[in-house]
């Protein structure tokens, strides 16, 4: 039998190798997600493997290399087996700090959305297809989720939505442009609360012929 002393050189040996492997891997990690073409290729497979929405691919153009205190997306789209874009978002900025996120309540200090384009259309039973996902309902957990997230700021501007209604007549669709928002509380956990402090948008309504009538909308809370 080989000897106590050599056997446990073998495994420090090993150890050893192990370790400088893992050591390895985590900076080369660190190195690829500090490049352009890494941070993109990990968002990437990030956004596909959370994305809620089936038989769609979500994807990025673009993202701002790093992540220590923040993530910067550009050219977000959603798109559907036919290549339609669902959802577009010209850039998507989030800042955090490494303590706030990586500990329970996971806290990100803003995120801001600019440029967000939504297509969206209405089913037969009256719910909108972008939205489905969100609805499904869900067996009650057998105690509350424990996990709490909170933005403490969120600002949305140049924002486009448009909406497809099932019902037929001369009220089929709604389109608002120039929106944009803001929420200095949100917070997700085992129930939703958020407070919105400005909201505004231009809301245009058919007005026949072809044509379509623009209404000016602002709120502040």
């Amino acid at each position: 039998p080989r000897p106590p002393r050599r056997i446990g050189a073998t495994i420090a040996r090993r150890a050893l190798w192990l370790g400088l492997f893992v050591l390895g891997a985590t900076l080369a990690l660190l190195a690829v997600v500090h490049t352009p073409f890494g941070m993109r290729a990990i968002a990437n497979v990030a956004l596909g493997i959370i994305n809620p929405w089936p038989a769609t691919s979500l994807t990025i153009a673009a993202a701002r290399p790093g992540f220590a205190t923040g993530i910067e997306l550009y050219g977000a789209r959603l798109r559907d087996r036919k290549g339609r874009v669902l959802l577009a978002v010209d850039t998507l900025r989030a800042r955090y700090t490494l303590s706030g996120v990586l500990r329970n309540p996971y806290t990100v200090q803003s995120i801001q959305i600019a440029g967000p384009t939504i297509s969206t259309t209405q089913g037969a039973d009256g719910t909108f297809d972008l939205l489905a996902p969100f609805l499904k309902k869900k067996a009650p957990a057998a105690r509350p989720s424990s996990i709490l997230v909170r933005i403490e700021h969120v600002e949305l501007w140049r924002g486009s939505l448009r909406a497809r209604l099932e019902r037929a007549g001369a009220l089929d669709s709604l389109a608002f442009e120039r929106l944009f928002a803001s929420s200095d509380s949100m917070r997700f956990g085992s129930d939703v609360a958020l407070a919105v402090d400005t909201l505004g948008a231009a809301l245009r309504l058919p007005a026949g012929a072809g044509t379509m009538e623009e209404f000016q909308v602002a709120a502040a809370f």
